[in-house]
């Protein structure tokens, strides 16, 4: 009396290729071919697969046939839509830069005008630019701490500097 193939044994020909060679499958193949219904129990798990396997590749055949013919009318149909809201993000991408630009420069302007001496006559060119960064540096340092940041500017407000000598008791 022969012992048939497990269910293990099965599924390890099942996921081995028809021309895989193993030692391990060897003996398989060899009881398939003298046992008729260990034959017959693989031909029936592997029949469910075949048929998912025909019919997964007629429906991705199918749905690429199709999918080539609907694809560039799509792609080539942007709409009247589509075009406004690429010409405002274009714009957007170009005026975003340019304000900034501006506000930056009318800044510079501003502060340099503010900074300027008034005796410029008396002082070389060189001393007056030397006084100018000197001017905005003495202004950013000496300008005044936001609300929410004073904390920050001094960290031991309110704290006393003095120490307590009075004795404790435990």
């Amino acid at each position: 009396m022969t012992t048939h193939l497990t269910h293990q044994q099965l599924c390890d020909l099942l996921i081995a290729g028809p021309y895989e060679i193993s030692p391990e499958l060897q003996p398989l193949r060899d009881h398939l071919r003298s046992c008729t219904e260990c034959s017959k129990e693989l031909d029936s798990l592997r029949q469910p697969l075949q048929n998912f396997r025909a019919a997964t590749t007629a429906w991705a055949s199918h749905n690429s046939a199709n999918r080539s013919l609907t694809l560039p009318l799509r792609s080539h149909s942007f709409g009247a839509a589509g075009w406004m809201l690429a010409a405002a993000a274009l714009l957007l991408a170009l005026l975003v830069p340019v304000a900034l630009h501006e506000r930056h420069s009318s800044a510079s302007a501003a502060r340099n005008t503010a900074v300027t001496p008034s005796n410029s006559s008396v002082h070389s060119s060189s001393t007056i630019g030397d006084e100018a960064l000197l001017e905005a540096i003495d202004q950013t340092v000496s300008s005044s701490v936001p609300t929410p940041m004073e904390p920050l500017a001094d960290p031991t407000a309110g704290r006393s500097t003095q120490t307590d000598s009075t004795p404790r008791k435990n």
